[in-house]
């Protein structure tokens, strides 16, 4: 039990300096040069794994008259003008969330785990805000891509990135890419392409509509890139890493099978353990991502970096990995709040107390020598 004790702490330790550092990478703007660079697919990249539909099972009348709302709502309140479009959102997140009590519900919760010292009113207004990001997104992601191509990169983002995230770009090295629900993270791959990342594939899981489902990949594949089934991920992944290519991940969400639990703003999360135990295999180097929007004349700007490399994850189970990512995660999110998913019940049916955990609790586990607060 002593030894195990010691293993934890040391652990905890480890992730502490690793965490540390990465928090004082310095970013700086992308070279000049690259902003000429226009935004466009190449029609001649080769990719290493063939092209895999993501489905799911409902595909009945039910899942296409959903569709169909979808798809007329894109094509009519989508193509509104932003302010008008924003004033219809404030309006809906108002309706919508007092409807959807069980999401707003979880989105309370969750913005109360990462701001405790904020007052009632600041939470509430960021949980209108992620139902204000939703319809946005939701309105404008057929056609934000498509309003970025052919554009040059510079009229359209802002790149700031740490040194070495600029080093791998001008190499074009496979790289892994870690993002979350923040900000426009569907717009991030044609940008990576262009950056010198080609060809782009992201870990997908199906939406509980097929239609859907097909819509959105064919979309998100008509800007470059291809998607990949998350459960075909750890046979599909070394493949691409292998063939040249650099794959993209969003992991804030909850796991639903075999977690590893890390904190996330304070609190025990189910983290994924296969993305954990795959990123430990490929022997790649990880690159932290955001894509946030901007109200400027640049529309959104792209951060690279900080960047883990192989060797930092040597002695790291994969709760501690985890760890790692989930606090790149927080400081993500802190920079735009508004702009992230907080409707997600990120801690559904997790305990708030490490000790409930036990054996699950893993390096995270209360030290017993230590009596509680």
């Amino acid at each position: 039990m002593q030894s195990e004790t010691m293993k934890a702490s040391g652990e905890r330790q480890a992730i502490d300096a690793l965490n540390e550092r990465l928090d004082r990478a310095g970013f700086a703007p992308a070279p000049s040069a690259w902003g000429e660079r226009v935004l466009r697919p190449d029609p001649d990249v080769e990719y290493p794994v063939e092209r895999v539909e993501v489905r799911d099972p409902r595909r009945g009348p039910i899942a296409w008259i959903g569709y169909g709302v979808i798809r007329l709502a894109q094509a009519t309140l989508g193509r509104l003008p932003r302010r008008l479009r924003r004033a219809c959102g404030h309006v809906l997140a108002a309706v919508v969330g007092r409807l959807d009590r069980r999401h707003t519900r979880a989105a309370l919760s969750f913005v109360q785990a990462a701001y405790p010292e904020a007052s009632a009113a600041e939470h509430k207004r960021l949980v209108r805000a992620a139902w204000l990001h939703l319809w946005e997104l939701s309105l404008r992601s057929p056609y934000a891509a498509k309003d970025l191509l052919h554009q040059d990169l510079g009229a359209r983002f802002r790149v700031h990135a740490t040194e070495r995230a600029l080093e791998l770009a001008a190499a074009e090295a496979p790289v892994l890419f870690v993002t979350a629900h923040v900000g426009h993270w569907e717009v991030a791959g044609i940008a990576l392409a262009t950056l010198g990342f080609a060809p782009v594939y992201a870990v997908a899981k199906a939406p509980r509509n097929d239609p859907l489902s097909r819509y959105m990949q064919r979309s998100r594949e008509n800007q470059g890139g291809r998607l990949l089934p998350r459960k075909e991920a750890m046979k599909s992944v070394p493949r691409v890493l292998g063939g040249g290519g650099s794959v993209l991940f969003l992991l804030d969400h909850r796991s639903r099978s075999k977690p590893v639990y890390a904190p996330f703003f304070g609190r025990p999360a189910a983290c994924e353990r296969s993305a954990s135990v795959l990123i430990k295999r490929t022997k790649v180097p990880i690159c932290f991502l955001a894509c946030y929007e901007s109200d400027g004349p640049v529309p959104y700007e792209l951060r690279l970096g900080p960047v883990l490399e192989p060797e930092d994850l040597t002695g790291l189970s994969s709760a501690g990995l985890s760890a790692v990512i989930n606090h790149r995660f927080e400081a993500m999110i802190r920079r735009a709040p508004e702009q992230y998913f907080w409707l997600h019940d990120r801690f559904r049916k997790t305990p708030a107390d490490w000790a409930e955990l036990g054996e699950d609790a893993g390096p995270f586990a209360p030290d017993p020598a230590i009596p509680p607060a």
